[in-house]
């Protein structure tokens, strides 16, 4: 038996008793139980006694993520958002957090749990109809339950962020896959531009529409009047996509041409 604690059989399973009262205060304990052998639940109980030690010691409860995020942490940070976001949080847990993870104890959530959260989310995680969700949207759903659970470490409901160790889809830095033309479409531009004197940039021995891009930028930061020779390529570029399919030139959306 330890001072600061002790194991006993309850039926067919172990039991420990933690003593976390401090020097001066009435005696407090707490117990656990379930522990199938003697050795596990002496393990249990020297796992929590070290937590105790280092203040790392967490309470067993029964709180579920439900009532953690609507009842402890959406009022808890609603006057440090924006309104904005604040609606976007609500609107991502009653959405999609609550009614796959909901009624999950918050103690016994793991890593795992929220990657097949997460993959669930990307192949049905549509509301109105069927479909998953954009990695993008995931990701942000990954964010927000980061820093939820991040609060609940700093508020001594959790003894780590299992958000931290979750493996969430990885997006581009605007959210979207990028649009590139194919060496066809740019052999055609290039035919489309050959006689233009404001493309005379070398883009002809370029293998892809990046180093044509770096090297018009570079050209067109060179001198003012190169200003006025990118609107011109703007409007040639404009012109033959009135006759082209692609639809992105480095990386601006380039409108259709109407006549």
């Amino acid at each position: 038996m330890s001072r600061r604690g002790h194991i006993y059989r309850r039926g067919e399973s172990w039991t420990y008793v933690l003593d976390i009262s401090l020097p001066g205060q009435r005696r407090r304990q707490k117990s656990k139980g379930g522990y199938r052998t003697k050795r596990d639940a002496l393990a249990a109980l020297n796992e929590a006694q070290a937590a105790l030690q280092l203040g790392l010691y967490v309470e067993p409860s029964k709180l579920s993520v439900k009532a953690f995020l609507l009842d402890h942490w959406l009022p808890a940070i609603k006057s440090g958002v924006r309104k904005s976001t604040f609606e976007g949080y609500r609107s991502a847990i009653r959405g999609y957090v609550l009614p796959r993870l909901g009624q999950t104890r918050l103690q016994a959530l793991t890593p795992d749990q929220l990657n097949g959260f997460y993959g669930e989310l990307l192949r049905e995680g549509r509301r109105s109809h069927s479909g998953g969700l954009s990695p993008k949207t995931v990701h942000n759903v990954h964010v927000m339950l980061h820093k939820a659970l991040h609060d609940a470490v700093r508020w001594n409901y959790l003894p780590r962020n299992v958000a931290e160790f979750a493996d969430p889809p990885r997006q581009t830095s605007s959210g979207k896959v990028m649009r590139t033309w194919t060496p066809e479409e740019l052999r055609r531009f290039f035919d489309f531009v050959e006689h233009d004197p404001y493309y005379a940039f070398g883009g002809k021995t370029s293998t892809s529409t990046g180093g044509a891009c770096r090297s018009a930028r570079r050209s067109s930061r060179s001198t003012t009047a190169s200003r006025s020779r990118s609107r011109r390529r703007r409007a040639v570029v404009a012109a033959w996509r009135s006759t082209a399919e692609p639809s992105r030139l480095c990386g601006r959306t380039v409108p259709r041409r109407t006549t």
